[in-house]
């Protein structure tokens, strides 16, 4: 077995990120991107996209168009197949149907409009989820049931997201011991 061959993987690597304000969401997706490209936040090929843009249901279509059209997915994941998409500030207040212009990006396929989005990384954060919202995730998974704007979308009923990841709340000595690991590293 030749262990140099580089694989592609299958689709995009997609992360769904779940926990409350202040629990180093927002902070683990800037250290994926600091990892991963040379500039770290300051690469053109990292983008932190704000579903507050897209908060009003009557726009829906508007804003399918508008993602579609003036694709920051499609330019960049031309340019640079390692694209980093993060998407934050309440996305689990989305308007439902809005997420699906998302799929096709996601998807098991080798290219998309002639782009291969395989290498691609797509983060979604959410607020909070709670213990019965984890139950659904895992029964629409078996009976695509399930009642939540997020959840109801096609990047969850095809099963697009690769992993689910809690971040739980801070305690003192955490917080302490972050402080002083950020000190050192400023210095």
């Amino acid at each position: 077995m030749n262990t140099n061959v580089k694989r592609k993987p299958s689709k995009a690597l997609t992360f769904s990120f779940h926990g409350g304000s202040g629990t180093g969401k927002t902070y683990v997706s800037s250290i994926i991107a600091e990892s991963i490209y040379k500039k770290g936040m300051r690469s053109k090929y990292v983008h932190f996209i704000s579903g507050t843009e897209f908060s009003h249901n009557q726009y829906v279509p508007v804003y399918k168009e508008e993602l579609k059209k003036n694709s920051v997915i499609e330019s960049s994941v031309a340019q640079c197949s390692r694209s980093l998409f993060s998407f934050v500030d309440e996305i689990d207040k989305i308007p439902p149907g809005l997420l699906d212009i998302l799929t096709p990006y996601i998807e098991n396929h080798e290219q998309y409009d002639g782009i291969d989005y395989r290498n691609a990384i797509f983060i979604f954060l959410r607020e909070q989820i709670k213990l019965k919202e984890m139950e659904q995730i895992i029964e629409k998974s078996a009976s695509y049931a399930g009642k939540n704007e997020f959840y109801e979308s096609l990047i969850i009923f095809k099963n697009l997201i690769t992993a689910y990841v809690p971040f739980l709340p801070f305690e003192k000595k955490h917080i302490r011991s972050c402080i002083i690991d950020y000190l050192i590293k400023k210095e």
